[in-house]
């Protein structure tokens, strides 16, 4: 299979999905490929602007949406966030929030705390709570994008406790909080 083929089963099932969709107000959401980018040869479909216009266009119904991960994203260098945010806010119906540092020269990365790393939290932020402010002017089902601190680090307590990896209770506390102070300070 080839991106063509994933994106042409991507569409066939949004088209028998759909119906449902609409019936229940589903707000479906595909997440992007994390990485973004081809892993031993297996194609991605979600990695790019490119691919974000070729799903909303599916249907062009905000119900059919994205799952916005700036992690997940913010791996491609190529990919401007605050740009796809301004373009596609309205398609958002869930957000992950996490930083990833990029290692230079180089497709490898690491995940780096929530105001650290390559990303720009604090614009991407911005970009968010402006799309927000949009939707509320404009009548959109989701005034409030639900979000959550995506991926913590290992600290403390969670250290001595099985947890799956990025999924620690205090990391991910310590990223929520370091966000909502970000939030709290545009306000």
């Amino acid at each position: 299979m080839n991106h063509s083929d994933l994106q042409n089963n991507l569409k066939d099932f949004i088209e028998e999905i759909y119906p449902i969709i609409k019936k229940y107000n589903i707000h479906y959401n595909i997440h992007p490929d994390d990485p973004p980018y081809n892993v031993y040869g297996l194609p991605r479909i979600v990695s790019n602007e490119k691919d974000i216009n070729f799903i909303v266009n599916i249907k062009k119904d905000t119900n059919v949406g994205l799952t916005f991960c700036t992690g997940s994203l913010g791996v491609n260098k190529k990919n401007n966030l605050v740009n796809i945010i301004k373009k596609y806010g309205s398609y958002i119906n869930f957000i992950h929030l996490r930083n990833i540092r990029h290692i230079p020269k180089s497709l490898d990365f690491y995940e780096d705390d929530h105001l650290n790393g390559s990303l720009d939290m604090v614009s991407i932020i911005k970009a968010i709570l402006k799309e927000e402010k949009k939707r509320k002017n404009n009548n959109h089902p989701i005034k409030q994008i639900p979000m959550r601190p995506d991926h913590g680090h290992t600290i403390l307590h969670d250290q001595f406790n099985s947890i799956i990896p990025g999924y620690s209770l205090l990391g991910r506390m310590k990223g929520l909080d370091q966000l909502k102070g970000v939030i709290k300070a545009i306000n």
